[in-house]
Protein backbone atom coordinates (compact mmCIF):
# COMPACT_ATOMS: atom_id res chain seq x y z
CA UNK A 1 0.00 0.00 0.00
CA UNK A 2 2.88 2.32 -0.77
CA UNK A 3 1.08 5.28 -2.25
CA UNK A 4 -1.92 5.05 0.06
CA UNK A 5 0.14 5.38 3.22
CA UNK A 6 2.24 8.46 2.56
CA UNK A 7 2.24 11.35 5.01
CA UNK A 8 -0.32 14.08 4.32
CA UNK A 9 1.79 17.26 4.29
CA UNK A 10 0.53 20.67 5.37
CA UNK A 11 0.81 21.93 1.80
CA UNK A 12 -1.50 19.13 0.67
CA UNK A 13 -4.24 20.43 2.95
CA UNK A 14 -4.25 23.70 1.04
CA UNK A 15 -4.43 21.92 -2.31
CA UNK A 16 -7.36 19.83 -1.14
CA UNK A 17 -9.23 22.84 0.18
CA UNK A 18 -8.78 24.53 -3.18
CA UNK A 19 -10.35 21.52 -4.85
CA UNK A 20 -13.52 22.12 -2.84
CA UNK A 21 -14.12 25.32 -4.82
CA UNK A 22 -15.75 23.50 -7.74
CA UNK A 23 -19.52 23.12 -7.84
CA UNK A 24 -19.93 20.34 -5.28
CA UNK A 25 -23.14 20.42 -3.21
CA UNK A 26 -23.36 20.79 0.55
CA UNK A 27 -24.27 17.66 2.47
CA UNK A 28 -26.36 16.85 5.51
CA UNK A 29 -25.03 13.86 7.47
CA UNK A 30 -26.93 11.59 9.87
CA UNK A 31 -26.25 8.45 11.88
CA UNK A 32 -27.76 5.11 10.85
CA UNK A 33 -28.84 4.04 14.31
CA UNK A 34 -29.06 0.62 15.90
CA UNK A 35 -32.44 -1.06 15.46
CA UNK A 36 -33.91 -4.51 16.08
CA UNK A 37 -30.77 -5.45 18.01
CA UNK A 38 -28.38 -4.74 15.11
CA UNK A 39 -25.70 -2.03 15.35
CA UNK A 40 -24.49 -1.13 11.80
CA UNK A 41 -20.70 -1.15 11.24
CA UNK A 42 -20.47 -0.55 7.48
CA UNK A 43 -23.06 0.28 4.83
CA UNK A 44 -21.87 -1.64 1.79
CA UNK A 45 -24.49 -0.44 -0.70
CA UNK A 46 -27.37 1.99 -1.22
CA UNK A 47 -30.04 1.83 -3.92
CA UNK A 48 -31.53 4.83 -5.69
CA UNK A 49 -34.61 4.82 -3.43
CA UNK A 50 -32.54 4.64 -0.25
CA UNK A 51 -32.54 0.94 0.61
CA UNK A 52 -29.31 -0.01 2.40
CA UNK A 53 -27.35 -3.19 3.00
CA UNK A 54 -24.26 -3.64 5.10
CA UNK A 55 -22.55 -5.37 8.00
CA UNK A 56 -23.48 -4.91 11.64
CA UNK A 57 -23.17 -6.50 15.07
CA UNK A 58 -25.91 -8.24 17.02
CA UNK A 59 -26.20 -6.57 20.42
CA UNK A 60 -26.87 -9.74 22.43
CA UNK A 61 -24.35 -12.11 20.83
CA UNK A 62 -21.71 -9.72 19.46
CA UNK A 63 -21.76 -11.70 16.20
CA UNK A 64 -21.33 -10.07 12.81
CA UNK A 65 -24.43 -10.11 10.61
CA UNK A 66 -25.47 -8.68 7.27
CA UNK A 67 -28.35 -6.23 7.49
CA UNK A 68 -30.88 -4.47 5.30
CA UNK A 69 -32.77 -1.24 5.97
CA UNK A 70 -35.01 1.33 4.29
CA UNK A 71 -33.72 4.91 4.49
CA UNK A 72 -31.77 3.95 7.58
CA UNK A 73 -34.93 2.74 9.31
CA UNK A 74 -36.10 -0.78 10.16
CA UNK A 75 -32.59 -2.22 10.30
CA UNK A 76 -32.97 -6.00 10.15
CA UNK A 77 -30.48 -8.86 10.22
CA UNK A 78 -30.45 -11.11 7.17
CA UNK A 79 -31.12 -14.78 7.85
CA UNK A 80 -28.18 -17.15 8.33
CA UNK A 81 -25.47 -14.49 8.27
CA UNK A 82 -24.54 -14.77 11.96
CA UNK A 83 -20.94 -15.43 12.98
CA UNK A 84 -19.54 -15.51 9.46
CA UNK A 85 -15.83 -15.67 8.76
CA UNK A 86 -16.27 -13.33 5.79
CA UNK A 87 -19.64 -11.52 5.61
CA UNK A 88 -18.69 -9.87 2.31
CA UNK A 89 -20.35 -6.77 0.92
CA UNK A 90 -24.10 -7.34 0.51
CA UNK A 91 -25.67 -5.46 -2.40
CA UNK A 92 -29.29 -4.21 -2.50
CA UNK A 93 -31.66 -2.98 -5.21
CA UNK A 94 -34.71 -0.70 -5.13
CA UNK A 95 -37.03 -3.63 -4.36
CA UNK A 96 -35.02 -4.42 -1.24
CA UNK A 97 -33.64 -7.67 -2.70
CA UNK A 98 -30.13 -8.38 -1.37
CA UNK A 99 -27.34 -10.58 -2.74
CA UNK A 100 -24.38 -11.62 -0.63
CA UNK A 101 -22.95 -14.39 1.51
CA UNK A 102 -24.45 -16.49 4.26
CA UNK A 103 -23.35 -19.25 6.62
CA UNK A 104 -24.53 -22.72 5.67
CA UNK A 105 -23.35 -26.30 6.20
CA UNK A 106 -19.96 -25.36 7.56
CA UNK A 107 -18.97 -22.67 5.08
CA UNK A 108 -19.78 -19.38 3.41
CA UNK A 109 -22.23 -19.63 0.53
CA UNK A 110 -23.88 -17.24 -1.89
CA UNK A 111 -27.47 -16.24 -1.35
CA UNK A 112 -30.31 -13.99 -2.50
CA UNK A 113 -32.69 -12.53 0.09
CA UNK A 114 -36.10 -11.58 -1.32
CA UNK A 115 -37.91 -8.51 -0.01
CA UNK A 116 -39.79 -10.74 2.47
CA UNK A 117 -36.50 -12.17 3.80
CA UNK A 118 -36.73 -15.55 2.05
CA UNK A 119 -33.23 -16.88 1.32
CA UNK A 120 -32.34 -18.72 -1.90
CA UNK A 121 -29.00 -20.49 -2.36
CA UNK A 122 -27.13 -19.39 -5.49
CA UNK A 123 -24.86 -22.40 -5.96
CA UNK A 124 -27.63 -24.67 -7.16
CA UNK A 125 -28.84 -22.04 -9.67
CA UNK A 126 -25.44 -21.80 -11.39
CA UNK A 127 -24.82 -25.57 -11.27
CA UNK A 128 -22.12 -25.91 -8.60
CA UNK A 129 -21.88 -29.38 -7.07
CA UNK A 130 -21.08 -27.67 -3.76
CA UNK A 131 -22.60 -24.24 -3.15
CA UNK A 132 -19.41 -23.07 -1.45
CA UNK A 133 -17.54 -21.12 -4.11
CA UNK A 134 -20.50 -19.41 -5.82
CA UNK A 135 -20.80 -15.79 -4.69
CA UNK A 136 -23.10 -13.09 -6.11
CA UNK A 137 -21.41 -9.74 -6.65
CA UNK A 138 -23.98 -7.18 -7.82
CA UNK A 139 -27.73 -6.87 -8.51
CA UNK A 140 -29.78 -4.45 -10.63
CA UNK A 141 -33.32 -3.16 -10.18
CA UNK A 142 -34.76 -5.82 -12.49
CA UNK A 143 -33.45 -8.45 -10.07
CA UNK A 144 -30.71 -9.71 -12.41
CA UNK A 145 -27.41 -10.41 -10.68
CA UNK A 146 -23.90 -11.64 -11.47
CA UNK A 147 -22.09 -14.50 -9.74
CA UNK A 148 -18.42 -15.43 -9.54
CA UNK A 149 -17.73 -19.15 -9.17
CA UNK A 150 -14.78 -21.29 -8.18
CA UNK A 151 -16.41 -24.68 -7.60
CA UNK A 152 -16.81 -28.15 -9.13
CA UNK A 153 -19.46 -28.44 -11.84
CA UNK A 154 -20.21 -32.02 -12.79
CA UNK A 155 -17.08 -33.02 -10.88
CA UNK A 156 -14.87 -30.65 -12.89
CA UNK A 157 -13.21 -27.69 -11.11
CA UNK A 158 -14.66 -24.60 -12.76
CA UNK A 159 -13.87 -20.90 -12.49
CA UNK A 160 -15.67 -17.96 -14.07
CA UNK A 161 -19.03 -16.32 -13.73
CA UNK A 162 -22.72 -16.17 -14.60
CA UNK A 163 -25.48 -13.69 -15.21
CA UNK A 164 -28.68 -14.83 -13.49
CA UNK A 165 -31.97 -13.40 -14.78
CA UNK A 166 -35.40 -14.68 -13.69
CA UNK A 167 -33.73 -17.67 -12.04
CA UNK A 168 -31.90 -18.75 -15.22
CA UNK A 169 -28.09 -18.71 -15.27
CA UNK A 170 -26.21 -17.67 -18.43
CA UNK A 171 -22.45 -18.16 -18.49
CA UNK A 172 -20.43 -15.01 -19.08
CA UNK A 173 -18.30 -15.92 -22.13
CA UNK A 174 -14.49 -15.86 -22.05
CA UNK A 175 -12.56 -12.90 -23.43
CA UNK A 176 -9.94 -13.87 -26.03
CA UNK A 177 -9.87 -17.33 -24.44
CA UNK A 178 -9.40 -15.97 -20.91
CA UNK A 179 -11.73 -16.72 -17.99
CA UNK A 180 -13.97 -13.78 -17.06
CA UNK A 181 -15.11 -12.87 -13.56
CA UNK A 182 -18.16 -10.57 -13.56
CA UNK A 183 -18.49 -8.19 -10.62
CA UNK A 184 -20.93 -5.45 -11.67
CA UNK A 185 -24.28 -5.15 -13.47
CA UNK A 186 -26.22 -1.97 -14.26
CA UNK A 187 -29.85 -1.22 -15.10
CA UNK A 188 -29.20 -1.85 -18.79
CA UNK A 189 -28.09 -5.38 -17.99
CA UNK A 190 -24.53 -4.49 -18.94
CA UNK A 191 -21.97 -6.60 -17.08
CA UNK A 192 -18.43 -5.56 -16.16
CA UNK A 193 -15.61 -7.55 -14.61
CA UNK A 194 -11.95 -8.53 -14.75
CA UNK A 195 -10.22 -11.40 -16.54
CA UNK A 196 -8.40 -14.21 -14.76
CA UNK A 197 -5.09 -13.01 -13.33
CA UNK A 198 -3.65 -16.56 -13.23
CA UNK A 199 -3.21 -16.86 -16.99
CA UNK A 200 -2.72 -13.32 -18.32
CA UNK A 201 -2.19 -9.75 -17.18
CA UNK A 202 -5.77 -8.98 -16.12
CA UNK A 203 -7.89 -6.37 -17.85
CA UNK A 204 -11.39 -4.95 -17.49
CA UNK A 205 -14.16 -6.21 -19.79
CA UNK A 206 -17.80 -5.36 -20.43
CA UNK A 207 -20.46 -7.64 -21.85
CA UNK A 208 -24.15 -7.60 -22.71
CA UNK A 209 -26.12 -10.77 -23.36
CA UNK A 210 -26.11 -11.60 -27.06
CA UNK A 211 -23.07 -9.42 -27.78
CA UNK A 212 -19.30 -10.12 -27.83
CA UNK A 213 -17.18 -9.46 -24.78
CA UNK A 214 -15.47 -6.09 -25.03
CA UNK A 215 -11.96 -5.53 -23.67
CA UNK A 216 -11.35 -2.16 -22.02
CA UNK A 217 -8.04 -0.37 -21.63
CA UNK A 218 -7.31 -0.71 -17.88
CA UNK A 219 -4.67 -3.38 -17.27
CA UNK A 220 -2.30 -4.09 -14.43
CA UNK A 221 -0.74 -6.76 -12.30
CA UNK A 222 -3.83 -6.34 -10.14
CA UNK A 223 -7.14 -4.63 -10.94
CA UNK A 224 -9.91 -3.75 -8.51
CA UNK A 225 -13.06 -2.86 -10.42
CA UNK A 226 -15.29 -0.89 -8.05
CA UNK A 227 -18.38 0.57 -9.71
CA UNK A 228 -20.31 1.11 -12.94
CA UNK A 229 -23.12 3.52 -13.77
CA UNK A 230 -26.02 3.02 -16.17
CA UNK A 231 -24.08 4.65 -19.02
CA UNK A 232 -21.42 1.95 -18.71
CA UNK A 233 -18.71 4.18 -17.19
CA UNK A 234 -16.52 2.16 -14.83
CA UNK A 235 -14.12 3.19 -12.06
CA UNK A 236 -11.52 1.21 -10.20
CA UNK A 237 -7.87 0.87 -9.28
CA UNK A 238 -5.06 -0.80 -11.22
CA UNK A 239 -1.71 -1.74 -9.68
CA UNK A 240 1.62 -2.02 -11.50
CA UNK A 241 4.95 -2.39 -9.69
CA UNK A 242 3.33 -1.34 -6.39
CA UNK A 243 2.07 1.91 -7.95
CA UNK A 244 -1.68 2.52 -7.61
CA UNK A 245 -3.59 4.11 -10.48
CA UNK A 246 -7.24 5.09 -9.89
CA UNK A 247 -9.05 5.17 -13.23
CA UNK A 248 -12.27 6.10 -15.00
CA UNK A 249 -13.19 4.45 -18.30
CA UNK A 250 -16.10 6.03 -20.19
CA UNK A 251 -16.40 3.26 -22.78
CA UNK A 252 -14.05 5.05 -25.16
CA UNK A 253 -10.90 5.83 -23.23
CA UNK A 254 -9.34 5.51 -19.80
CA UNK A 255 -8.02 8.39 -17.72
CA UNK A 256 -6.52 8.50 -14.27
CA UNK A 257 -8.49 10.21 -11.53
CA UNK A 258 -7.11 13.37 -9.93
CA UNK A 259 -5.38 13.22 -6.57
CA UNK A 260 -6.77 14.71 -3.37
CA UNK A 261 -4.06 16.55 -1.48
CA UNK A 262 -1.44 14.63 -3.50
CA UNK A 263 -3.02 11.33 -2.46
CA UNK A 264 -4.59 8.80 -4.83
CA UNK A 265 -8.32 8.33 -4.31
CA UNK A 266 -9.72 4.81 -4.21
CA UNK A 267 -13.08 5.17 -6.04
CA UNK A 268 -16.08 3.29 -4.67
CA UNK A 269 -19.03 4.60 -6.72
CA UNK A 270 -19.96 6.59 -9.83
CA UNK A 271 -23.36 8.18 -10.48
CA UNK A 272 -25.10 8.54 -13.81
CA UNK A 273 -24.24 12.26 -13.90
CA UNK A 274 -20.54 11.58 -13.45
CA UNK A 275 -19.91 12.21 -9.74
CA UNK A 276 -17.38 9.79 -8.24
CA UNK A 277 -17.17 9.00 -4.54
CA UNK A 278 -14.01 7.55 -3.07
CA UNK A 279 -11.49 7.56 -0.24
CA UNK A 280 -7.93 8.68 0.30
CA UNK A 281 -5.54 8.43 3.21
CA UNK A 282 -5.04 11.80 4.86
CA UNK A 283 -3.47 12.62 8.19
CA UNK A 284 -1.42 9.61 9.26
CA UNK A 285 -3.50 6.55 8.43
CA UNK A 286 -6.99 8.03 8.76
CA UNK A 287 -9.27 7.57 5.79
CA UNK A 288 -11.14 10.53 4.29
CA UNK A 289 -14.05 10.48 1.86
CA UNK A 290 -13.96 12.62 -1.26
CA UNK A 291 -16.02 13.60 -4.31
CA UNK A 292 -14.51 13.87 -7.79
CA UNK A 293 -15.90 15.35 -10.98
CA UNK A 294 -14.39 16.89 -14.10
CA UNK A 295 -10.85 16.36 -12.89
CA UNK A 296 -11.32 18.08 -9.53
CA UNK A 297 -11.62 16.75 -6.01
CA UNK A 298 -13.36 17.93 -2.83
CA UNK A 299 -13.18 16.41 0.64
CA UNK A 300 -16.61 15.31 1.91
CA UNK A 301 -15.84 16.62 5.42
CA UNK A 302 -15.50 20.14 3.99
CA UNK A 303 -18.88 19.89 2.23
CA UNK A 304 -20.91 19.06 5.37
CA UNK A 305 -23.32 21.63 6.77
CA UNK A 306 -23.78 22.15 10.53
CA UNK A 307 -24.77 18.51 10.92
CA UNK A 308 -21.09 17.63 10.42
CA UNK A 309 -20.12 18.78 13.92
CA UNK A 310 -18.59 15.86 15.83
CA UNK A 311 -17.80 13.78 12.73
CA UNK A 312 -14.28 12.75 11.61
CA UNK A 313 -12.46 10.05 9.62
CA UNK A 314 -15.27 9.68 7.08
CA UNK A 315 -15.01 6.71 4.73
CA UNK A 316 -17.42 6.33 1.80
CA UNK A 317 -18.76 2.86 1.01
CA UNK A 318 -21.25 3.63 -1.78
CA UNK A 319 -23.24 6.40 -3.48
CA UNK A 320 -26.52 6.27 -5.42
CA UNK A 321 -27.62 8.26 -8.46
CA UNK A 322 -29.18 10.94 -6.27
CA UNK A 323 -25.74 11.59 -4.80
CA UNK A 324 -26.57 10.12 -1.38
CA UNK A 325 -23.41 8.68 0.17
CA UNK A 326 -23.27 5.95 2.80
CA UNK A 327 -20.18 5.01 4.75
CA UNK A 328 -18.67 4.92 8.21
CA UNK A 329 -16.69 7.28 10.38
CA UNK A 330 -16.25 8.51 13.93
CA UNK A 331 -19.02 10.51 15.55
CA UNK A 332 -18.21 12.04 18.91
CA UNK A 333 -15.48 9.42 19.36
CA UNK A 334 -17.52 6.34 18.37
CA UNK A 335 -17.54 4.39 15.11
CA UNK A 336 -20.85 5.01 13.32
CA UNK A 337 -22.45 4.34 9.94
CA UNK A 338 -23.65 7.49 8.18
CA UNK A 339 -25.87 8.64 5.37
CA UNK A 340 -24.86 11.93 3.73
CA UNK A 341 -27.56 13.61 1.60
CA UNK A 342 -26.75 16.40 -0.89
CA UNK A 343 -28.62 19.69 -0.43
CA UNK A 344 -29.98 21.40 -3.53
CA UNK A 345 -28.35 19.10 -6.05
Amino acid sequence: MKTLQRTFAATAIGLLAAGAAFAAPSYRIEVINKANGVAPKTAASISDNGSLAGIGTESQTGENVSFRSRRGKKVEALAETQDMNYPGKPQVNNAGVVVGRYQGDGGNRGGVWAADGTLTDVGSIVGCDDSRGAYPQSINDAGAYVVEIDCPVGGVPTRGGFLVRDGVAVKVPPSNGHVTFPSLINKRGQVAGVTDYLTVTPYVFTWEEGKPVRQLTPTGQEIYLQAMNDRGDVVGMSVTNLAWHPFLHDGKAMRELPTCGQQEVWPVAISNDGWIAGNFYGLGVSKDAALIRDGQCAELQALLDGSGAGWSELSADDMNNAGVIVGHGRFEGYRRVFMATPLGR
